[in-house]
């Protein structure tokens, strides 16, 4: 690693929360499947051939615990190759009725589509139907780096006890050990939502580095917001999780804009003026921080200039009834979209890998503009932007890598990679600003009024586990005293102290609050959270 050279980090974060074996369609299931075949098998296909032309991507990886146990179970695996088959006949239904209403078009593109389908299928069964190992096998060579976070993705600075970070802190690195093989250095922050303290929770864990938004350091949002929320409406589609840097999965737009933003538009920031192109330590601890570029990732996400928004890529609002696929692009800047003309993939790849020459560029300019010797410029986004939202996002990923890889002034590094070379790049200790991803940069997307009832729940069951959980660790036989938090891995066995600790890390998952603050899943957050903290209360009773 060159010290005098600028490092860019890029760090993509994957979550779904528990879905399997809780509904199908419109909600449940189908989540997972979708982003499964429309994302991460794309990206797989991505790091597969950067590997074999002798480029590791270096890209660093979160993949959380819970996301990491549905992939790997046996329902997954059966369920998602029926669902690609089902959705493959869905697509030959849509080339029938293209054809009879004469729109040949569209007919064209289902046999596109369908090949998308049956390569998806064929690569599934290339990997022995297992992801997760095809993820830690590539971390094992070198090519990507695996990171992870919370068991069950919780809101950690709103959680009240201690017991309850740890909990969800812990087992979410056993559950990620046992599934993945591997001892994970970086942990994700959910929705990178930070306060004071949690870096000694993450600390003991055994993690060396963490994301922070560019609030945390900077103590104030930009001038000029990139958006209010994502809205991951769709068919049968996650909408959950999310932060703050675009305010729909198609990128609003100026009239006529073309997703070439130079960034002059943001404001300087009148916070505390810590620089975002360097690597932190938080407080007296020895977890590094890296943090969000705002003006390279507003390139991806603003609504105004983010790439995802040019005419000419896959428009993420139009689906088919029938089988939900999307034939159209983006087209122009109006919201009819009904006027959305047919999709052009050629076309869209050549302008994904323009936007990728045009990103290494904003990222070369930061680096110059930079004034420290070896700047760390970091992009973090959600995964499933790329390919899911974003159609073309593994198109311009690759293609960046490709382009950083010949470049004399830039390297592609993960994480450990850079925290490996502090000591040289040196670090400054900061006091981070407690802060989150979302609108605002503040807990309210999370903490509001239709929330609490939620929230007032949770904090009762953290009451009644605080005091059921010293017998319990102790009838286990686990040593709580400066030891491993007992039970490592509550996904792992079936007893009902077990199941006790599982119902509540699955109670106390973000995702629940942040669909209820979107709107965009009808009742389903009020089920699975009305599920999980009864069943956590029952067992309460039962082991009191």
């Amino acid at each position: 690693m060159d010290v005098g050279k600028a490092r860019l980090v890029m760090v993509l974060h994957s979550h779904v929360p528990w879905v399997m074996g809780c509904g199908r369609w419109p909600f449940g299931e189908e989540w997972v499947y979708e982003i499964a075949w429309s994302c991460y098998l794309p990206l797989i296909r991505c790091f597969r051939r950067l590997a074999a032309d002798g480029i590791p991507a270096n890209v660093t990886l979160s993949v959380t615990p819970v996301l990491m146990e549905q992939l790997a179970s046996c329902e997954f695996r059966q369920g998602f190759i029926s669902y690609l088959g089902d959705r493959k006949l869905r697509v030959i239904e849509d080339r029938s009725a293209f054809q009879r209403d004469g729109k040949h078009e569209l007919a064209a593109l289902t046999r596109w589509a369908e090949g998308l389908l049956d390569a998806a299928a064929q690569e599934f069964e290339n990997l022995g139907r297992d992801i997760p190992r095809e993820l830690a096998r590539l971390a094992a060579q070198g090519s990507i780096e695996l990171m992870t976070s919370a068991a069950t993705h919780p809101y950690l600075p709103l959680l009240r006890r201690d017991l309850s970070r740890r909990l969800q802190v812990n087992a979410g690195k056993a559950m990620f050990r046992r599934i993945a093989g591997l001892n994970p250095q970086g942990f994700w922050l959910p929705e990178c939502a930070y306060s004071p303290g949690l870096e000694w929770v993450i600390q003991e864990a055994g993690y060396s580095y963490t994301v922070l938004d560019a609030a945390a350091l900077q103590g104030s949002r930009p001038g000029l917001r990139e958006g209010a929320r994502r809205s991951r409406a769709g068919h049968s589609t996650y909408t959950g999780s999310g932060g703050s840097d675009g305010s729909s999965s198609r990128v609003a737009r100026r009239p006529g804009s073309r997703g070439y933003g130079s960034g002059a538009w943001m404001q300087p920031d009148p916070g505390g003026g810590r620089p975002l192109d360097r690597v932190y330590m938080l407080a007296d601890s020895s977890v590094a921080a890296f943090v969000r570029h705002t003006e390279l990732c507003s390139q991806v996400w603003s609504r105004w200039i983010g790439y995802p928004g040019d005419f000419e890529y896959r428009e993420f609002h139009v689906q088919s009834p029938v089988s939900g696929m999307r034939y159209h692009r983006v087209t122009d800047a109006n919201g009819d979209l009904g006027s959305k003309q047919p999709y052009r993939p050629d076309a869209a790849v050549a302008k994904a890998r323009a936007h990728a020459a045009h990103m290494l560029q904003k990222v070369r300019l930061a680096a110059e503009r930079s004034n420290s010797n070896t700047p760390v410029l970091t992009l973090a986004f959600d995964t499933e932007l790329f390919g899911h939202w974003w159609f073309e996002g593994p198109v311009f990923l690759e293609h960046l890598i490709r382009l950083a890889a010949s470049d004399d002034e830039l390297e592609v590094r993960t994480g450990s990679q850079v925290v490996g070379r502090l000591p040289a790049l040196g670090a400054g200790r900061i006091q981070a600003r407690e802060s989150s991803w979302g609108e605002g940069s503040d807990h309210s997307v999370w903490m509001n009024e239709r929330s609490l009832p939620m929230w007032e729940r949770i904090w009762e069951l953290e009451d009644g586990l605080e005091q059921v959980y010293p017998r319990l660790s102790a009838k286990a036989g686990a040593d709580d005293d400066g030891g491993p938090l007992w039970p490592d891995d509550p996904f792992g066995a079936e007893d009902d102290a077990n199941a006790l600790i599982r119902e509540f890390l699955l109670a106390t998952a973000s995702d629940w609050e942040f669909l209820l603050y979107t709107g965009t899943a009808s009742s389903y957050p009020k089920l699975r959270f009305e599920t999980h903290a009864p069943a956590c209360e029952d067992l309460l009773r039962r082991l009191a």
